[in-house]
């Protein structure tokens, strides 16, 4: 033999593979590339020398193959990426209506607290200032009494609370609230005024009925006036000279 196809020999069956079977395959398909020697496939010189050539040919349908073969998978991976970029945008713009939801929430929330708080003193104020009118003003019911003739003891409960006021109007000038101390002593001895010179007309006028009377009879509560009366000395000297 030739000797360089004797060293080609010698290099083919000194050949170590790991896998043996596979290059045993490799062989036996490569064999078929040739045919019974009657055609154009046989075992020919320009057979053997467009080897490679036929070789790279089926390696190209088979990767043609191969690519066709897996297009349907590309297209559902391309549609399972499509799927996965759309999720992940839409997650996108959820966190960032989460994040907007969180600061407006976050505002909101102190805004409310502020408006508790603001409520709590406004509460606060609103029982100071419920009892201050509680204490240095007079109820309606109270008002009646002192503009109804009738001397009942509605009105002289309502006279003692309008003195009582007023005492309390005079410790309050003692403190930082001297305008509103000064107008409400000024109202009440309005008040005063009036219901003193109502209780001296009932008591002349009471007296002077006792008195024409063929049986003369005090109203029962002519002696409560007269007390009250003297709280105001001149007009209590005047009764007395017109009872006189």
């Amino acid at each position: 033999l030739n000797p360089t196809l004797q060293r080609k020999l010698r290099k083919v069956l000194e050949l170590q593979t790991a896998s043996g079977g596979d290059f045993e395959l490799a062989l036996q398909h490569l064999s078929t590339f040739y045919g019974d020697g009657g055609g154009a496939d046989d075992n020919s010189l320009s057979a053997r020398r467009n080897l490679r050539g036929e070789i790279e040919a089926r390696d190209v349908l088979l990767s043609a193959q191969l690519v066709d073969a897996f297009a349907p998978v590309q297209a559902h991976l391309d549609q399972v990426q499509h799927e996965v970029s759309t999720m992940h945008a839409t997650c996108g713009d959820l966190d960032e209506r989460l994040q907007h939801t969180k600061a407006v929430s976050g505002k909101l929330i102190q805004q409310t607290d502020a408006l508790a708080r603001q409520h709590q003193r406004i509460e606060a104020r609103r029982a100071i200032v419920d009892k201050f009118l509680d204490r240095f003003t007079l109820t309606a019911d109270e008002l009646d009494a002192l503009r109804l003739s009738d001397m009942s003891s509605a009105f002289f409960a309502a006279l003692q609370r309008v003195h009582g006021i007023h005492v309390d109007a005079c410790a309050l000038l003692r403190t930082a609230h001297h305008r509103a101390a000064l107008e409400i002593m000024e109202r009440m001895e309005q008040h005063q005024e009036t219901a003193y010179r109502r209780l001296y007309r009932w008591v002349k006028n009471e007296c002077m009925r006792s008195l024409c009377a063929e049986q003369p009879h005090a109203h029962r509560s002519l002696p409560h006036a007269l007390h009250a009366l003297r709280q105001r000395s001149v007009l209590f000297e005047h009764a007395l000279e017109d009872i006189g």
